[in-house]
């Protein structure tokens, strides 16, 4: 079993400095008002940091499956469709901490939902 210490990873330390700039978005869980252009804003930044990693070349399982992130990645799509920026930021620190996102099956699949909901001049 391949495993990553995401706790020494340059790469890992550079998003985890990004998300813990962020204000706190935990109020939208519960549906309490967020500023959702500050939010809008968080997640440009971290994808524009995001887009200058590199994913890892190995694949790592660790002890959950290799589909397991989509627990976590799906609620975090469903935010975006809804334009709840706010609630996007908390599920995609939610993914962050749960799995190793440089992963190339979650990596490609965040920059897909970026530019799908997030890219201003796409049109879908």
């Amino acid at each position: 079993m391949y495993y990553i210490d995401r706790e020494k990873d340059k790469r890992y330390i550079k998003l985890r400095e990004q998300i813990q700039q962020w204000g706190n978005y935990l109020g939208a869980v519960y549906d309490e008002p967020c500023d959702e252009e500050a939010a809008k804003n968080d997640l440009l930044a971290f994808y524009d940091l995001l887009r200058k990693c590199k994913p890892d070349k190995r694949i790592c399982i660790g002890e959950r499956s290799y589909y397991a992130y989509m627990i976590n990645l799906l609620p975090f799509q469903q935010a975006l469709h809804k334009g709840k920026y706010s609630l996007a930021c908390h599920e995609l620190e939610t993914l962050f901490v749960s799995h190793p996102i440089l992963q190339p099956r979650i990596y490609y699949n965040l920059l897909r939902l970026e530019e799908k909901y997030l890219d201003e001049e796409a049109e879908y």
